[in-house]
Parts: structure tokens; sequence; C-alpha cells
């Protein structure tokens, strides 16, 4: 289009140190810390928990985003058009072609999910992403203790080749039900994800 200036955007996390490696990012952020202790309180119920899960998890999909989708260059004409030739916005945006599962796990919660998915549809291309549910519950052994969880149903709409596979579990508490979430696709659809 011309030949404006272009500056790649640089981005990065403000993340807690810690020792659980280079693939776990905790957050640095005090207004989500804020609104988690919010969450977390005793005194808050419904319908605030549902608004402050939504606000959360729009943050969160959104540091996910930024930090771990394909990039591209992008250049617009903008509204300046009429009264100037340089009115040209040239940035590193997000690649709305990237394809994307949302994996929906029934189990502590779906409204993560369905938050993350509404996102990168307003993101994205949409025909590129898809929300795949997988209901799972809590096992139990003889003694009434819990052993894990298991995929009781699931429907899930094709391959993963290609595509960033997100799992926003609201509880992810011991990894059970991602572990068995990510083994579903490997057992039944198999293939390369982008990135998991």
């Amino acid at each position: 289009m011309s030949d404006v200036a272009h500056h790649p955007l640089k981005f990065r996390l403000s993340e807690v140190e810690h020792r659980y490696g280079s693939n776990v990012h905790v957050l640095s952020d005090p207004f989500l810390g804020t609104q988690l202790a919010k969450l977390s309180s005793q005194e808050t119920g419904q319908p605030a928990v549902n608004s402050i899960v939504r606000g959360l998890y729009r943050d969160l999909v959104r540091a996910v985003i930024a930090t771990e989708f394909p990039r591209t260059r992008m250049e617009v004409v903008t509204r300046m058009a009429d009264l100037t030739d340089r009115a040209r916005l040239v940035i590193d945006g997000i690649d709305p072609s990237t394809r994307v599962v949302c994996v929906d796990i029934a189990r502590a919660g779906m409204l993560p999910s369905q938050v993350c998915f509404d996102v990168l549809n307003n993101l994205l291309n949409p025909v590129g992403g898809r929300q795949d549910p997988l209901i799972m519950a809590r096992t139990t052994d003889e003694g009434g203790r819990v052993t894990g969880a298991a995929i009781h149903g699931s429907k899930i709409g094709g391959p993963i080749d290609g595509r960033i596979v997100l799992l926003p579990d609201p509880m992810g508490a011991t990894g059970t039900s991602l572990v068995n979430a990510v083994d579903a696709y490997k057992r039944e659809v198999g293939g390369q994800p982008l990135k998991w």
C-alpha cells in the first residue's frame, strides 16, 4: 500500500517467578488478582460469580492470544483517508486465519469455554473456530474417595491438525481433566495441533 514505517509490536506478559518451567505462566496482574480475590470470597454469590468469571476469562484469553497466537502484518486505511494520503495504520496483529478449537470441559463449569469461544469468534475468522464439548465427572473408589475424572460423552467436531487447542478448564486443580481431554483428542482424532 505505502512505504509507511512498520514497527513490530513486542508483547511480554508480566509474570510471577516460579519453578514450574517455561511452559507455565502465572500472571502478575493486580487487577486480575483483585478480581480473583473477590471471586474467591465467601460473600460472593450469583450473579456476581458469573460476571467475575466472564471478566477473568476474557482477560486470560486475551493474554493467551497476545503471547501465543500467530501474527501477521496488517495495513489498514483509516477513517482519516479523506483528509490525508498518510492515513494508514501498519501493525503486527493476530492472524485472523488462525484455526482454533476451544474445548468445553463440562465438569467444573462451561462458562470459561463459552467466553473464550466468543472472544475468538469476534477476533478471528469464525469459519476456522469451533467449540468441542467433553462431558466429564469425577471417579471414585469403593470408599467414595475421588480417584480422578472420566469422560462420559463428547462431541469432537473434527481434526485438530494445524489448530490451536485451548482448554479453558475453570478447575485445573490436579490436571486430571486436562490430561483426559488431551488424551481423548490423541485417541479419537489424532493429528498434530499447532499448539496445545
